[in-house]
């Protein structure tokens, strides 16, 4: 198994992320590694200011309210080509907010030979 660069794949296509009973990200990968992608591991951060997390330290009014790193299996997308993706997040105990954001980080890559 390779692990290229988390760099070499991008993902588009409005990236979202439902709160809700189950929340859930949903997007399209594509992928610029010269090998076939087969999972990845995304970190979703989620933050009870309604903007950018520029706010957020010591002295801020909020902060990170929920953090999860989440495998997306079954991706098999060759290179250059795009995939749609789901999976739900696990985010327990998320208070209730009327104004949040959120970002995401792929930290790691698996793709086949």
């Amino acid at each position: 198994m390779r692990r290229p660069p988390p760099a070499k794949i991008a993902v588009y296509g409005g990236l979202q992320l439902a709160l809700g009973t189950v929340p859930q990200i949903t997007g399209t990968v594509t992928n610029k590694s010269p090998y076939e992608l087969k999972e990845m591991e995304i970190k979703v951060v989620v933050s009870d200011c309604p903007g950018i997390f520029d706010d957020i330290g010591p002295e801020a009014k909020c902060g990170i309210v929920g953090e999860s790193k989440e495998w997306i299996y079954s991706i098999n997308s060759p290179r250059g080509q795009k995939r749609a993706f789901k999976s739900y997040v696990s985010l327990p105990n998320l208070p209730e907010m009327k104004e949040w954001s959120w970002r995401y980080s792929i930290e790691q890559v698996i793709a086949k030979y």
